[in-house]
């Protein structure tokens, strides 16, 4: 019996079967580099979270401590007047060289916050000025009278009632731009 040649369809056939696995390991290699590349991706999101997570915990930390210092809340009176200078040089820090992150209406408010809070920019090599009241931080466990002349004067001191709004608006419009709390308005 004579074999018949191979037509057409028989080569056809044959040239499917052997391209068959390599189209599934073309699929497979592009599916492995755009799973490859969602993992890049997320492993990049995670570390600028945890980035950001870790800059509001330090902002979160200072600016708590200079609203109970002008509140007088919680332990006020154990901190003493370099410790809120300090948290506010780091909150300053903060908000500062991380500027990319923080949209202008942040940096606005973040400005009035220093406005309400401190009297700032009194002249060359002088410190800025807590704007609350020195005669409560005069119970301080820690008051030293050299601390007097680091408070403004009484016309120039904010109330609670006008700090509070502020510090309260500045830290929440934080925790939003971070992305530590959403966005509400």
């Amino acid at each position: 019996m004579d074999k018949e040649s191979p037509n057409l369809l028989d080569w056809l056939s044959l040239g499917v079967d052997a391209l068959i696995p390599l189209i599934i390991a073309l699929i497979a290699l592009l599916a492995k580099g755009y799973v490859d590349r969602l993992e890049r991706n997320r492993a990049s999101f995670m570390l600028a979270v945890s980035w950001r997570s870790e800059i509001f915990k330090e902002l979160a930390d200072n600016m708590n401590k200079i609203h109970r210092f002008y509140c007088y809340v919680g332990d006020w009176k154990t901190l003493d007047v370099k410790e809120v200078r300090i948290a506010k040089r780091r909150c300053d820090e903060l908000v500062f060289s991380n500027h990319f992150l923080w949209s202008r209406d942040f940096l606005r408010k973040w400005q009035e916050f220093n406005d309400v809070a401190f009297m700032e920019n009194q002249g060359i090599f002088v410190d800025f000025k807590f704007r609350c009241n020195v005669e409560m931080h005069k119970n301080n466990a820690h008051w030293s009278d050299s601390w007097e002349g680091q408070f403004v004067d009484e016309a120039n001191r904010i109330k609670r009632s006008e700090f509070i709004p502020v510090s309260n608006d500045t830290m929440g419009m934080a925790a939003r731009e971070i992305g530590v709390m959403p966005g509400r308005t």
